[in-house]
């Protein structure tokens, strides 16, 4: 399509949303007539002035609760930083940032719905750092507090872990701590839990016990928090699939074994 069309010995920019419109309007209307309907005459009004634009340039519609939900969506576009194909499409468009970009109604209901869907994500791991053992992480900031300020050290462990089980750090990583059998040494070692597309693994982290604290030892509760944020058994890392275990926040095989805080 070009950029103008003669209709009406008028010249009008079909890529303009008010001139796109005129036409059309006015083009159902003699069709009408053709159909010996009973039409209101057209007005002979020439090509409108451009629509008024959003802050980057889109056409806004006419409604202003529709101008103010394009707005919102094409500001979530603006700022997306995920993996989503939606808004990763629409800000590759050669189009966007200008007037000739349109959105339908689709897909702004689905960006605006992407958007709530992210809000509520940042909200459940807010309340999962809220929810963490509040006052093992309290002693552990004042035990930093204590040290010089002239002279920091760097943090060391007040109680050394002597358990295999799981930790969780102040920051929200899960380590499972394990005995290694190769050699029959004994020694403890630390594995990180990774979780990937709704799966998760534990992957070796070598150096790492010395992150971590017996206080760290995650209790039932920690671990049912974290599986319902994320989706997996905090224990083996499998998803959680089926109701009752979304709900208990880990996995009826690893909840059967009992947990030993």
């Amino acid at each position: 399509m070009g950029k103008t069309y003669k209709y009406d010995g008028q010249w009008w920019d079909l890529r303009d949303n008010a001139d796109y419109a005129e036409v059309t309007r006015r083009a159902a209307a003699k069709a009408a007539v053709l159909r010996g309907e009973d039409v209101a005459p057209v007005a002979a009004v020439g090509p409108s002035a451009p629509a008024p634009k959003t802050g980057n340039g889109h056409s806004a519609p006419a409604n202003p609760e529709a101008a103010q939900r394009l707005a919102e969506a094409l500001a979530y576009v603006s700022t997306y930083s995920g993996t989503w194909g939606l808004p990763l499409d629409i800000r590759s468009d050669p189009r966007f940032g200008t007037k000739w970009m349109r959105l339908s109604d689709r897909q702004v209901d689905a960006l605006l719905a992407g958007k709530a869907r992210d809000l509520a994500r940042l909200d459940a791991a807010r309340l999962a750092t809220e929810l963490y053992a509040a006052d093992e992480y309290a002693a552990h900031v004042a035990r930093q507090a204590q040290a010089p300020a002239a002279a920091p050290k760097a943090w060391r462990p007040a109680a050394k872990v002597e358990q295999d089980g799981m930790y969780l750090t102040p920051d929200g990583t899960v380590y499972k701590v394990q005995q290694a059998k190769v050699g029959g040494s004994g020694r403890l070692y630390a594995k990180r839990l990774v979780v990937e597309d709704g799966t998760g693994t534990f992957v070796y982290a070598p150096g790492e016990m010395s992150r971590l604290d017996a206080s760290m030892r995650m209790t039932l509760e920690q671990a049912q928090v974290y599986g319902r944020l994320y989706g997996v058994c905090v224990r083996c890392g499998s998803p959680l699939t089926d109701e009752v275990s979304i709900a208990n926040g880990i996995g009826p095989v690893c909840g059967a074994k009992g947990w030993a805080d």
